[in-house]
């Protein structure tokens, strides 16, 4: 048996901070992946090879648990009127990354399968800049020395 070869990421890079309206386009990005795939699983099932009930970890209760975190993540606000969601904006990008990667993994997995209508995998841009990532701490660190510098005076 041949060794099969995953779908291989490779981020672009997104330059200045993730706010609220990049999170968005991830959240539509995860939803169109995970409905292609979907399909492919709906499409199995239809051609006589579901996938296990077992519990396993490509059984069809482990799709379900990862449709029901996209769904989740799909749900997280991103109003750019409400300041907190660019405060957390690098953290959901990460999660909405996270479920791609994880999706990318099914997608393998379905492509081995040999799932009817396996979609291509999502390009999505790399962030390592978010405001509570990199510049949140660097502002926090920055407020806690001058607090610091004025309890000693």
């Amino acid at each position: 048996m041949r060794a099969r070869r995953g779908t291989v990421r490779s981020w672009s890079t997104i330059v200045g901070l993730v706010g609220p309206e990049d999170v968005k386009a991830l959240q539509t990005r995860v939803h169109d992946y995970q409905a292609a795939l979907q399909v492919s699983v709906d499409r199995l099932a239809q051609a006589g090879t579901p996938l296990p009930l077992d519990g396993s970890k490509w059984s069809i209760q482990a799709w379900g648990d990862l449709a029901g975190r996209c769904s989740y993540f799909e749900t997280e606000s991103t109003n750019a009127a409400n300041p907190f969601a660019y405060l957390y904006a690098g953290s959901a990008y990460e999660r909405g990354r996270q479920l791609i990667i994880e999706l990318d993994a099914w997608r393998d997995e379905l492509a081995a399968r040999k799932a009817p209508m396996v979609p291509a995998p999502v390009e999505v841009p790399h962030s390592d800049l978010g405001i509570a990532g990199g510049l949140g701490f660097a502002l926090a660190a920055v407020v806690a020395i001058l607090a610091l510098r004025e309890m000693r005076s």
